[in-house]
């Protein structure tokens, strides 16, 4: 089955037992399909359903049924994080590696493109600040704005820092 139609799936599976929340996060990763089809495998099972649209109607149907499948994918909660993060320790093992080269470049290079882009997402924001910019440009400057904090900045944040996958309060 196509990845898209999968992701889509298990979105309508996690929606109707109210985990979207909590787990929906997990289907757009670089392991989503995966996430995606173990979600849809879980539901499967307990639906006793074998295709995807019979197993959505039925757990959008049945509230039974979305209660148990909801308790299907809490106990199987831990083995969709792990897939979900299982690109992070990828990263973190090919960097691992960049600090066993000889090459100074090679060692430091995360450091030099981090430094690069707070360097120039500064210079920009002290730019629209103190200088002028013409009205025909001001939205442009907006987005270019928010793409460099939302974007370069978060991540850059979030690799050096780490991030948290939502936790929802239930």
């Amino acid at each position: 089955m196509e990845p898209f139609t999968v992701i889509s799936g298990a979105l309508s599976i996690l929606k109707a037992t109210g985990l979207d929340k909590k787990l929906g996060d997990m289907l757009f990763g670089e392991k989503g399909s995966e996430v995606a089809e173990k979600v849809v495998n879980i539901a499967q099972d307990v639906t006793m359903a074998t295709d995807l649209t019979t197993v959505v109607k039925d757990v959008q149907v049945d509230k039974q049924l979305a209660f148990d499948v909801k308790k299907a994918l809490i106990a199987q909660e831990t083995e969709l994080y792990k897939l979900a993060l299982e690109d992070r320790a990828n990263a973190r093992a090919m960097q691992t590696a960049a600090f066993q080269q000889n090459d100074p470049l090679v060692k430091r290079f995360i450091y030099y493109f981090a430094g690069f882009w707070s360097v120039v997402t500064s210079l920009y924001i002290g730019c629209i600040t103190f200088l002028e910019i013409p009205d025909n440009n001001i939205r442009f400057a907006d987005v270019v704005l928010g793409f460099l904090l939302g974007t370069i900045i978060a991540t850059i944040i979030q690799f050096f820092y780490g991030s948290m996958l939502k936790q929802d309060a239930d």
